[in-house]
């Protein structure tokens, strides 16, 4: 509703997360938008690249459902802006660091009331 409001561009906005218990299987989403010297074969290319990715998916809450059998954030990428000579400006891989050990445990542990 904000990006509709506020920045009078046509877009289309999708996240989500699915949940096992307390723990987070998948997030995601993307945001895909309108420039303004964009041509509507452009955007109806774009729209039917939408369209295909959630049937894909399947699901009331896209891309949760791609991403928990494995599809890559750039898959997605790729599918949505199919045909529209994409050029990724790099990636990333998410890396878990923790810097955790006794005595910052024993600190934490004493600050509990």
């Amino acid at each position: 509703c904000y990006l509709a409001e506020s920045e009078q561009r046509s877009c289309a906005l999708a996240s989500a997360t699915s949940m096992k218990g307390i723990l987070c299987t998948s997030a995601g989403g993307y945001l895909v938008e309108q420039l303004p010297s964009c041509d509507k074969e452009s955007v109806e290319k774009v729209e039917r690249n939408l369209a295909r990715v959630v049937k894909k998916d399947g699901g009331s809450a896209v891309p949760s459902n791609l991403l928990l059998e494995g599809v890559t954030p750039y898959e997605i990428a790729s599918q949505l802006l199919e045909g529209m000579d994409m050029k990724p400006l790099g990636q990333i891989s998410p890396e878990i660091t923790c810097k955790c050990n006794e005595e910052r445990l024993i600190r934490s542990v004493r600050l509990i009331p």
